[in-house]
């Protein structure tokens, strides 16, 4: 039970993020921070929560718990998810169909949630738990090493 919230903190790293998640509840804003305060948020009385706003994107980047918790991520861009990767722009130039990087949503809760639950996706995408566990569907820096799943 303790993964479970944790779970969300790295979901969609990869490819283009699709919420899987319909809100009315708390959160449901877009963010303007690649954050989002969960800490009065119950499912049960609140229902669902979507992730769609703003995250934090590194082009070109897989980066692993350890360089976020060491404070070595710097050069992220603010994007808003969902979206394909050729509307975001970085120093004015959109960015290509092909390549790979990571999604930051970082999320804030006052209790162990129950779960999560992600949209299917035909990309590859790895999600690092803070307490050391990963959930992926096959994760790669070359084209041989990505084997997209759906």
């Amino acid at each position: 039970m303790k993964l479970m919230p944790l779970a969300l903190l790295g979901l969609f790293i990869f490819g283009f993020a699709s919420a899987a998640f319909a809100s009315d509840g708390p959160g449901s804003a877009s963010t303007a921070s690649a954050a989002r305060d969960l800490r009065d948020w119950t499912p049960r009385e609140d229902g669902n929560v979507s992730l769609d706003g703003t995250w934090d994107l590194y082009w070109n980047r897989l980066l692993t718990p350890s360089e976020f918790a060491a404070g070595t991520q710097a050069g992220a861009v603010a994007v808003s998810v969902p979206a394909e990767w050729r509307t975001y722009r970085i120093d004015g130039r959109p960015l290509s169909n092909e390549g790979y990087a990571t999604y930051r949503l970082l999320l804030r809760f006052g209790k162990p949630q129950p779960g999560s639950r992600s949209a299917c996706t035909s990309t590859t995408w790895r999600a690092p738990i803070a307490c050391g566990s990963t959930a992926s569907r096959w994760t790669g820096t070359e084209r041989s090493a990505r084997t997209p799943r759906r």
